[in-house]
């Protein structure tokens, strides 16, 4: 009986291209790579496992494409993703009827790579090829701690706990996109996608906690699987310069078995529509 912990989360994009040559262009892009905030009601059974949690990422792409001859093209991006994580927990207080809690936040620049394909059979179709690469994200925070009762308190500041550091290491996950387009007529266009993710490398995180005489370090495994994506859509053309878009797409789950209340996520269905 937590709530409703996910609610609206926006997210967007912007990109520019410019044409150096007819083979050359140079462009720039800015999109919310990936992001997710959750917020529990304060009285939950879980409190003490999760109160809070943010966790998004916003790349930064310069790029480069390069039209090789008539059918093959090639294009690559520098991936400069800055993130933000906040985390939130309930502190149970055994001598106190409120809890106390921890907080740790951190953010931090993680670089990867873009490279994609771009083939044309004929006039009226082509095919794609997209890899993104990981990208590293190392996170730092002090152990912030409040509205402790003095005994757990004086307990953790014996132990060295209310001034240590709190590490997190994470991967977002490398991928390999392949998509097809193929124009049917003056009006209607047909496109399909398939895609791999590797999420396993993201369920293994690197947790460090340094407090003043024992410094500890762990990678936990949440032992996440790699997803699955494939997708269909199409374009109708109205009239110049209107075109409609339309698709839905579907990505398999990276848990399996119970869903952690932490990352309340999983198998998704996506239906878009555009103008």
């Amino acid at each position: 009986d937590g709530g409703n912990p996910v609610g609206w989360f926006p997210g967007g994009s912007a990109c520019f291209s410019h044409s150096v040559s007819p083979d050359l262009s140079v462009g720039f892009g800015l999109a919310g790579t990936f992001g997710l905030a959750l917020e529990y009601d304060s009285d939950w059974v879980g409190r003490y496992y999760v109160q809070e949690a943010t966790l998004m990422g916003v790349s930064l792409l310069p790029s480069i494409a390069y039209r090789i001859n008539e059918q093959l093209s090639l294009g690559a991006s520098i991936n400069a993703m800055y993130s933000k994580m906040e985390q939130k927990v309930a502190i149970n207080n055994p001598l106190s009827p409120e809890d106390g809690q921890l907080k740790v936040d951190d953010s931090d620049w993680g670089w990867g790579v873009n490279l994609g394909l771009l083939y044309q059979i004929d006039p009226a179709t082509r095919l794609g090829l997209v890899y993104n690469s990981q990208v590293v994200l190392s996170f730092q925070s002090d152990a912030k701690f409040s509205n402790l009762e003095p005994l757990l308190q004086g307990l953790l500041g014996a132990r060295g706990l209310l001034n240590a550091k709190i590490d997190l290491g994470m991967r977002v996950p490398q991928g390999l996109m392949g998509s097809v387009y193929h124009q049917l007529d003056d009006r209607w266009a047909l496109l399909g996608s398939v895609g791999w993710q590797d999420w396993s490398e993201f369920g293994r995180v690197d947790v460090g906690i340094s407090d003043t005489d024992n410094p500890k370090s762990v990678t936990a495994d949440l032992d996440y699987k790699d997803t699955w994506h494939a997708a269909v859509g199409a374009q109708y053309r109205v009239s110049e310069p209107w075109l409609l878009h339309f698709g839905v797409a579907y990505d398999s789950k990276f848990q399996s078995g119970d869903v952690s209340p932490a990352l309340p996520a999983n198998s998704a269905w996506r239906f878009g529509v555009g103008a």
